[in-house]
């Protein structure tokens, strides 16, 4: 027992070292030149905390990931909201592998949409939502698809955060803007 016990910890240990030793990947948008705000030397330079635009093609590592629109879903049979002050949303995203390795997408641990003040919406299953193929993306292919989320219809300044990896830095962060306002 002794020896599982610490044998237990270790691997606990190794754990969080690894989670340390992860790079930080900066987004950059692509397809336009000058992206990004213009630096004192005139150049291009695009900031860690840039809030993207739907329809923006952003780059972190080897993915290119494009927050396509998000667009009310309408209440059916199946989906009711669980409060009649919420609507359904739906965020529709295409993933691009443009590396030569497989990379890996997870609405769940990667993807997250909050309001002003830091609130994270909840995830729904939604029957009128187009399924994304979520797991592993091969080298040169793309997944579309949707992720459906109940908000509340009076909610503010909604954003939609992506993290690249789970044990590397980095983050995309499309605004959104109000709930009200998404058709």
């Amino acid at each position: 027992m002794r020896r599982f016990t610490s044998v237990l910890l270790c691997a606990g240990l190794l754990g969080i070292l690894l989670l340390g030793c992860g790079e930080t990947a900066t987004p950059t948008k692509v397809g336009e030149t000058g992206a990004g705000t213009s630096g004192a030397e005139g150049g291009s330079t695009t900031p860690a905390t840039q809030a993207y635009k739907a329809g923006d093609k952003v780059k972190i590592g080897n993915m290119v990931v494009t927050l396509n629109k998000v667009r009310r879903l309408p209440n059916t049979t199946f989906n009711k909201p669980s409060d009649s002050k919420n609507i359904f949303v739906a965020a529709d995203f295409t993933f691009e592998n443009t590396g030569s390795e497989a990379e890996n997408v997870s609405s769940l641990l990667q993807i997250s949409m909050q309001d002003d003040s830091g609130y994270a919406a909840q995830q729904t299953i939604h029957t009128k939502a187009k399924t994304l193929k979520e797991g592993e993306i091969g080298p040169g292919r793309k997944s579309s698809g949707e992720i459906a989320y109940e908000v509340p219809k009076s909610v503010k300044g909604l954003q939609i955060l992506y993290d690249a990896s789970l044990l590397d830095a980095g983050q995309i962060i499309w605004d959104v803007g109000n709930a009200s306002s998404i058709k």
